[in-house]
């Protein structure tokens, strides 16, 4: 008979839960970076009337911002998953499967969202190199 798994009927939302929320903050992140590019290429093509530079710092401005929601999402998240892993590692009814896995979720999300800072990084660089 196989034992079950009572922390993870009990703590799943603390796993969850951070989870959800860099998500939804990367989402955030991602649409920003939309809008920022959509704007930049709207000036470019001129279908809005403004001043290129002015476009690109407009741009910029918000990758800024969507970068900023990104690393701040991620900063808050590390912690938060390190207290659930560390706390099923102490728990007996914590197999070290589910450690393991949720080591590897934790890696993957962090090495996830690092890329989609990098790639918001460099297309904010291209657009202030046309200033």
């Amino acid at each position: 008979m196989t034992e079950i798994n009572t922390f993870l009927m009990n703590e799943s939302e603390k796993f969850y839960t951070p989870e959800a929320l860099l998500s939804s903050w990367i989402n955030l992140s991602i649409l920003i970076l939309t809008t920022a590019m959509l704007f930049y290429h709207l000036n470019h093509v001129q279908s809005i009337k403004a001043d290129k530079r002015i476009a690109a710092i407009v741009a910029v401005s918000l990758l800024v911002c969507g970068i900023m929601y990104a690393v701040i999402s991620l900063k808050n998240y590390v912690p938060r998953v390190n207290e659930v892993i560390l706390s099923c590692k102490k728990d007996k009814n914590c197999p070290d499967a589910e450690v393991e896995r949720m080591h590897i979720t934790k890696t993957v999300n962090v090495a996830m969202t690092s890329i989609t800072i990098l790639v918001e990084l460099i297309v904010a660089y291209l657009i202030f190199k046309t200033i």
